[in-house]
């Protein structure tokens, strides 16, 4: 009975072990994960495209520049809504905070973030304006590059070395 408690004990620190060195060296551990681990990128001046995390999206600057109108993307965790072409947020099921704000596509009005970058630039260029202190990780077939700053993250999903999409969000468990 001893050596079986022994050797379940013994074969869970084993995969724990290897849960571990592989979620750090093939980048498949959960988002939150990385807040956890990744020195932080001052992020306090992020925003794309002057939609900033938390805005409310009852504020009067967002509905001037978005309007009410806009299409509702369904999901069960959170309310997604399409502003225009390639422009997406997200907030929590019955709530109009911003947790998640991400543009997929060259849009009409180019969008960028705080630093200047948009879809199509150089993943090199991101880590020259936004530094070194970021994690990697790998989802959907893309390759991707994240910044932390507390629990959030701005995160520069790319191709060939060139940037494909760009989410900013609060980091959840989720």
């Amino acid at each position: 009975m001893k050596k079986r408690f022994g050797f379940t004990i013994l074969f869970l620190i084993v995969i724990g072990s290897l849960y571990f060195w592989g979620s750090m060296k093939l980048n498949f551990s959960p988002r939150y994960f990385y807040t956890l681990v990744t020195k932080d990128t001052n992020l306090s001046n992020e925003n794309i495209n002057g939609l900033k995390l938390h805005q409310s999206m009852k504020d009067d600057w967002f509905i001037v520049k978005y309007g009410t109108e806009y299409e509702r993307k369904e999901n069960a965790l959170f309310d997604y809504y399409e502003l225009n072409d390639g422009l997406m947020v997200a907030t929590q099921k019955g709530n109009d905070k911003i947790i998640r704000i991400s543009m997929t596509t060259v849009n009409t009005q180019p969008l960028r973030t705080n630093k200047g970058i948009g879809i199509g630039e150089s993943i090199d260029k991101v880590k020259q304006l936004y530094g070194g202190s970021y994690y990697t990780r790998w989802e959907q077939g893309s390759s991707i590059i994240g910044y932390v700053d507390g629990k959030e993250t701005l995160e520069f999903w790319y191709a060939q070395n060139e940037v494909d999409q760009i989410r900013y969000d609060v980091a959840s468990k989720n």
